[in-house]
């Protein structure tokens, strides 16, 4: 069963930090969001003096939310997404970017093809608009 939290409003400075765990996509660390203090928490493994063990989160389910890294057919849509929203852009451009995630190592593909273009600040002020929308 989904546990059901308690909504509250979220400054500017907490989406800022849920956006940067979201597009964190190490899978050697994790993320949760600490609801007590309204902070994101980076567990690396190595415990320094500001952060929290692994234990001390097992130990409180209901206070830390583990934030998911996206999965890559996620990804792969956010960027199908991104390149039919380009209305601005000639066709050729768009199929360009098109054919780019089409198979294996599309991610890398896009973003060369993306710079070749000139749509990398374009990509990114998309994508971060579509993580404050998620977070």
């Amino acid at each position: 069963m989904t546990p059901q939290y308690k909504k509250f409003p979220l400054d500017e400075m907490v989406l800022d930090s849920l956006i940067v765990a979201l597009s964190d996509h190490s899978f050697e660390m994790e993320w949760f969001f600490d609801l007590q203090k309204r902070e994101t928490v980076l567990l690396t493994g190595h415990l320094d003096e500001s952060e929290v063990s692994a234990e001390f989160i097992d130990d409180n389910p209901d206070r830390f939310i583990p934030i998911d890294r996206p999965l890559p057919h996620e990804q792969w849509s956010l960027m199908k997404e991104f390149i039919l929203s380009l209305v601005d852009q000639p066709e050729n451009v768009k199929q360009q970017l098109l054919d780019a995630i089409d198979g294996r190592g599309a991610f890398r593909r896009f973003k060369s093809a993306l710079a070749d273009v000139g749509l990398l600040e374009q990509r990114h002020q998309f994508e971060t608009r579509r993580k404050w929308q998620d977070a």
